[in-house]
Order: C-alpha cells, then sequence, then structure tokens
C-alpha cells in the first residue's frame, strides 16, 4: 500500500489522533468522577453540586476563592526596603538583610529580590556580601 504522506505528516496526524484520545478520555474521566460525587452526595444527603458537561475544548470547573489582594508588601515597596538595606548597611549577607526587613517581607521575596537588583545593575555580590553599585570600591 502506498502513502502519498511523508514521515512527518504521518508523525503529526498520529500525533493528533494521540492528542483527541487523550483529551477525550479525560474527559469521560471527569465525567465520570462528577457522576460519582454526585451519586455519594445523594447518598449523604448532602447538596447537589454543579452539574458539569465532558465537552472537548471545556475546562474543568474549579471552585477557587479569589485571592485577597492585601497578601505581603507590594513588589515595589520589596523592591525599596531590599534596597534601602544595602544602601543603609553595605557589606550585609543575603540572610542579614532578610532578618532586617523580615516584619514587612519575606525572606524569598528578598532572595528574589537581590537576585533581580544584580541582574539589573543596582547591586553588586562581592564575597557573598551585597553593595550597593559603586559602594564596594568606597567601602573596601
Amino acid at each position: 500500500m502506498k502513502t502519498k504522506h511523508s514521515p512527518e505528516t504521518l508523525a503529526k496526524i498520529v500525533s493528533d489522533l494521540e492528542r483527541q484520545a487523550y483529551k477525550r478520555g479525560w474527559n469521560e474521566a471527569v465525567a465520570a468522577m462528577a457522576d460519582q460525587v454526585a451519586k455519594m452526595a445523594d447518598a449523604a444527603g448532602l447538596a447537589k453540586a454543579p452539574e458539569v458537561e465532558a465537552k472537548a475544548g471545556n475546562k474543568p470547573l474549579t471552585a477557587r476563592k479569589p485571592r485577597s489582594k492585601k497578601r505581603g508588601a507590594r513588589a515595589g515597596n520589596a523592591r525599596k526596603l531590599v534596597t534601602q538595606a544595602i544602601g543603609n548597611n553595605p557589606g550585609k549577607l543575603g540572610n542579614e538583610i532578610a532578618f532586617m526587613v523580615m516584619d514587612k517581607v519575606n525572606k524569598h521575596t528578598v532572595r528574589t529580590w537581590l537576585r533581580k537588583l544584580k541582574i539589573a545593575g543596582d547591586i553588586e555580590q562581592h564575597e557573598m556580601r551585597w553593595y550597593a553599585k559603586g559602594a564596594y570600591r568606597q567601602v573596601a
């Protein structure tokens, strides 16, 4: 049997078929789980969950709570706090800087901003200690 398709075309067709089969199986599994949950809720006398149709292209519904916008310091505030801590106390280790601002900024956020500021060229690191740009030469 001769085919008019190149190997690349056939590979793409097979890949598309696999993707469609996976999606179809996923949708069927989600529908089966929703049915089981509904049966269990009926047996327990609980309120029914909203019905979810498993159709191609639909994403499973999730009940997510909206995030509060009052979570920690804002990005601009964290950047400013880290920059001020380094400017006021040159030559500190990263964990010392995190300790100085720990009441307002998480240590992971401090580490992130140290890296971002270093990449931006606003601060420098020498012998594991942090300095404002050009401050290392003045201190040393």
